[in-house]
């Protein structure tokens, strides 16, 4: 973190007697980073958790058509794969 130094003159009114004080400059590049981390965590959760039901009620079908019936599996796995590994890369290139 730069600080940036200015001077003053004291409440005394002595030509000496500087007071120096340091102001912070403001980063938004790392409330950006963080602001990715936390959406890849929260994607990462909502995956896990559409696997954990799936995994959970995947044979549960009530009589009506089956996820396999309906859509092409390993296709869904593989670009959900893609997705996921496409979204860590990226963060990592950020760091």
């Amino acid at each position: 973190m730069s600080n940036t130094n200015a001077t003053f003159p004291s409440a005394s009114g002595g030509a000496a007697a500087v007071r120096e004080y340091h102001v912070r400059e403001h980063h938004p590049e790392q409330g950006t980073l963080l602001g990715f981390w936390i959406y890849l965590m929260s994607d990462c959760l909502l995956f896990a958790s559409l696997f954990a039901a799936y995994a959970v009620l995947g044979r549960n079908y009530a009589g009506g058509p089956s996820g396999a019936e309906l859509f092409d599996l390993p296709l869904v796995a593989i670009n959900t794969g893609f997705l996921l590994v496409s979204s860590i890369t990226f963060g990592f290139a950020m760091i």
